[in-house]
């Protein structure tokens, strides 16, 4: 079975409304590529972003640039992606506080109603870093023309 990559080719046309956020670091900005305009995408840090660029990006879903996890600039090679630092960070305290409601629900039955939901939120966390792997994977081993 061969995986399909969310992975999607632009040349930046224009480039408009670049803001930098410090909290969390990242830059919102809009652009349009191929007669099509798409607002308040964002990306980690202080990337360069500047009409004319081609990169090729990795969508979580295609075509919806909202849900934009990395991309590599075809000039440069740079790789600009999430990382997951926050979220492996945030999976070990959850977990830690997990195992702690877990241990507590054998004396307190109503703290298993804690313990599902925080199940569900650190399995979703724990997606998000898979995806963030593989996105940067797929970056790094594009070939650039």
């Amino acid at each position: 079975m061969v995986a399909i990559m969310p992975l999607e080719t632009v040349h930046l046309v224009r480039v408009f409304g670049r803001v930098r956020l410090n909290r969390p670091y990242v830059t919102i900005f809009g652009f349009v590529a191929a007669g099509r305009t798409e607002y308040s995408v964002t990306l980690p840090g202080r990337p360069r972003i500047d009409a004319g660029m081609t990169i090729t990006a990795w969508l979580v879903e295609a075509g919806n640039w909202q849900t934009l996890v990395g991309w590599r600039d075809h000039a440069s090679g740079e790789i600009i992606c999430f990382d997951p630092a926050a979220e492996r960070f945030g999976n070990i305290v959850l977990a830690i506080v997990l195992f702690g409601f877990a241990i507590a629900a054998c004396w307190q039955p109503m703290l298993l109603a804690l313990v599902v939901p925080m199940a569900i939120m650190l399995a979703q966390a724990s997606c998000s870093i898979r995806q963030l792997r593989r996105a940067r994977a797929a970056l790094e081993a594009l070939s650039l023309p």
